[in-house]
């Protein structure tokens, strides 16, 4: 059962001096996403209440993408499809996995992603997502997760984003590139061993593997996504498209042919504007889509900077956009679907016949009419046919973003998943995070089950008369030669007296006071302290120095020594059972 207990996460956020200062200074890192009707998410319902569908823009359950520490909640939906104004959104709520539906959302933005420059100097990456069949082109430019990586037949790509690397302004041609994993599907450790925040969706997705006796996958896709602020109901316009109904050529079976049940085309740029509702945006035909036939391509990835103008003024030079706002166009960059009709024909740009990864811009002035190749799938890092790859990695959604890094918790200027796989920054712990900039250590001894006074509590110790657990959070590092590692134990009534323990062993946990001890051997003091006006206790910088002048010998922390710590600390008016409580364990294995 869900309580308005703090969580462990939030908790961290609150405690955390490094946490909280590196996470001010970046950009925004919501993102909105959907998934497809293939996958076992589908029909589960979320964390907000209603199930989730293919036609719904999601969000992350607590608000951004995170590490399951324990398993991540179901995402929450931010604006369903029935929001969006799509005809069979409520006959579709609630269809099982793998039973298509006629509200497909295939492509998505709200129109505020970066404009590109012209300029070489203004730095830009490109976001984006793949399906399960993805391999990559193998050119990994650092050791970090990558779609080569992930892809293939470990099926770790398809709920992923990816972000490339070290793009100069478009057209970029076919050259091979590289790329980052950056957002996650459930946020836990791949079969490479890579861990980075993922958004509450189901891994693995393995190619052309769906469970035994179904026709639906064992994962689930990331089928569009924005990053970035998110719309604001009633007040910003949302766009997107939907799918057409005609083959998957790998998968095997039709698409859901949603933008048809809908009215429009499924190479069509769709509006949801308020108090409007749903209004063709940009026409297949404008984008140089559907020569055809009407309805024969799809447009799958979207990325837009919206110029403010009413409707869709068409670009037909490239940076044309970059024109002051009054007299410009709107920056439109797209993919198309395998199985598109466009597929193949000669692009308006670099004369190159047209892959399903390639972003594409409508095609320019005095060209033969087809969409142009921006950036070549190539130099996104992935495989084409064009380049005698073979497999025809396709692009399913996308986003541009200026040269801020999605995450950058050490401010450096670089993307820590960069920072990580160059080797620039260590991740012993492997969670995608930067070691510099987390908390040094493990967490452990929750009083999630198992309390002795029926006091469990969602994350630290025990609950105690403040009616949440208290909590103890290292921060610092596990430098023994720096000697900088601080122990802050919060959550404690006002008051009272806390100290602070260490032991050499960890064990199952067992009853002290109204808490869980799980600290084991010999037990070693820190001072005891009266707890401050917010119940708290701060013990450290110093601790390797006290250890070694206060303690037995046994009790001196060398380097490589692993000591587990926790506080008790006095509770009167807590659970009947006791007068005393104990917060969660900290453990530090201690560096040079």
């Amino acid at each position: 059962m869900r309580t308005s207990a703090p969580s462990l996460r939030s908790r961290l956020i609150l405690t955390s001096a490094v946490l909280a200062s590196s996470a001010a200074a970046q950009e925004s890192t919501e993102i909105s996403f959907s998934i497809d009707w293939h996958g076992v998410s589908k029909g589960v319902p979320s964390f907000n209440g209603p199930p989730l569908t293919e036609g719904d823009i999601l969000l992350p359950a607590n608000g951004e993408p995170g590490l399951a520490n324990r398993v991540l909640d179901p995402p929450a939906i931010r604006f369903t499809g029935g929001f969006l104004g799509l005809n069979s959104y409520n006959l579709c709520v609630g269809t099982a996995p793998g039973t298509p539906c006629g509200i497909e959302l295939d492509a998505l933005s709200y129109g505020r992603d970066h404009p590109i420059s012209s300029n070489p100097a203004d730095a830009y990456r490109i976001l984006f997502c793949v399906d399960e069949y993805v391999t990559g082109n193998g050119n990994a430019a650092f050791g970090g997760p990558s779609v080569t990586t992930e892809g293939n037949q470990i099926g770790e790509a398809s709920s992923d984003v990816f972000s490339s690397i070290d793009l100069g302004p478009g057209p970029v041609g076919p050259q091979a590139g590289s790329n980052a994993a950056v957002i996650d599907g459930d946020g836990d450790f791949s079969a490479t061993g890579a861990r980075y925040p993922g958004v509450g969706v189901v891994e693995p997705n393995r190619p052309g593997q769906g469970l035994p006796g179904f026709n639906f996958d064992e994962g689930d896709n990331v089928d569009a996504f924005d990053m970035g602020k998110p719309a604001v109901a009633g007040i910003d316009p949302i766009y997107f498209s939907l799918d057409g109904g005609f083959l998957d050529a790998k998968a095997g079976v039709l698409n859901a042919g949603s933008a048809q049940d809908n009215g429009f085309a499924p190479g069509d740029v769709i509006a949801r504007l308020p108090l409007v509702g749903l209004q063709l945006y940009a026409p297949a035909q404008a984008l140089g889509l559907d020569q055809v036939a009407p309805g024969t391509d799809d447009l799958d990835a979207l990325i837009l900077s919206e110029n403010g103008t009413p409707g869709y003024q068409i670009s037909t030079q490239l940076y044309d956009w970059e024109a002051p706002l009054a007299a410009g166009t709107d920056m439109l960059l797209f993919s198309v679907r395998r199985g598109s009709a466009i597929i193949g024909a000669i692009d308006s740009i670099q004369g190159l016949p047209i892959e399903e990864g390639d972003l594409l811009v409508p095609p320019i002035l005095g060209g033969n009419g087809n969409p142009g190749i921006f950036i070549a799938a190539e130099a996104l890092g992935l495989s084409t046919a064009r380049s005698g790859g073979g497999n025809g990695d396709e692009l399913n959604g996308g986003d541009s973003r200026g040269p801020e890094p999605w995450r950058d918790c050490n401010n450096n200027g670089i993307e820590d998943a960069k920072d990580i796989g160059n080797g620039t920054s260590r991740d012993d712990n492997m969670n995608g995070i930067p070691d510099e900039c987390e908390p040094p250590g493990t967490v452990g001894c929750e009083c999630l089950s198992g309390s002795p006074c029926n006091n469990d509590s969602l994350g630290g110790g025990c609950a105690n008369s403040t009616g949440f657990g208290a909590f103890l959070l290292a921060t610092g590092s596990s430098s023994w030669g720096a000697d900088d590692l601080t122990m802050t134990t919060t959550g404690m009534p006002t008051g009272k007296f806390a100290l602070t323990f260490m032991g050499p062993s960890i064990g199952a946990p067992v009853t002290m006071g109204a808490g869980l001890r799980c600290a084991g051997g010999t037990l070693y003091r820190y001072a005891a302290l009266p707890t401050g006006p917010f119940g708290e206790t701060t013990i450290g910088p110093g601790l390797v120095d006290y250890s070694c002048l206060h303690f037995a010998q046994a009790g001196c922390i060398l380097i490589g020594s692993t000591w587990h710590f926790q506080t008790w600390y006095r509770d009167p008016a807590g659970p009947a059972c006791a007068t005393s409580n104990v917060s969660n364990s900290w453990s530090v294995t201690f560096s040079q």
